[in-house]
């Protein structure tokens, strides 16, 4: 399949899951939700690949996994990686997991409710931060305590990926490698990647 129908493929999946969404902020007690387009998604996961930047066995985290689309997308991309979400937000983990729960068992990817900054809810599911290869996060106030973490006890050369409309740089005094993600709507948003820990 090519690379465009691969991103057709992706999007109509996406929207049969996700096209009636009816709340697309929502601000938590850890952040931010913010319910990524889906063709915002499905270009972005182009990109990551591109980029190549989920192999196969990558072990991959959605930091604030909202209400699944983010995990969702890397689980159907990326078949040969481990994806897992942490969402702090009760009614969106719960929605979250019920998103995914579509999915084939050998390809769903495992959800837990908590803080991603905290270790509990990672190790929980069989992960740490420490075995990533790949962290998402939509900004939430909380991304450089997010690298900060990855500097200290990441893994040496895993990426850490905002992907959000911001035109700023969302780690002003840390070195990134900002892609553009076309959209419909002609927002502009970005995938910028971070390597805390070279």
């Amino acid at each position: 399949m090519e690379a465009g129908e691969t991103e057709r493929s992706l999007e109509t999946a996406l929207n049969a899951v996700f096209g009636e969404t009816r709340e697309t902020l929502r601000i938590t007690d850890g952040g931010i939700f913010l319910a990524t387009p889906v063709d915002v998604l499905a270009h972005a996961m182009r990109v990551l690949r591109e980029l190549g930047l989920a192999a196969v066995g990558s072990r991959i985290l959605d930091a604030g996994a909202g209400d699944g689309r983010v995990v969702y997308a890397l689980a159907v991309s990326f078949p040969d990686a481990r994806v897992f979400g942490v969402e702090c937000d009760a009614d969106l983990a719960t929605a979250a997991e019920r998103s995914v729960a579509t999915l084939p068992e050998n390809r769903r990817p495992l959800i837990a409710r908590g803080d991603y900054l905290s270790a509990e809810p990672l190790a929980s599911l069989g992960g740490s931060l420490e075995s990533l290869d790949l962290v998402l996060h939509y900004p939430d106030g909380n991304e450089r305590a997010l690298f900060e973490a990855m500097t200290v006890r990441g893994k040496r050369g895993a990426k850490l990926v905002f992907l959000s409309p911001q035109i700023a740089a969302v780690l002003p005094d840390a070195p990134e490698d900002r892609h553009e993600v076309p959209t419909r709507t002609g927002v502009r948003w970005y995938l910028r990647v971070h390597t805390p820990r070279v």
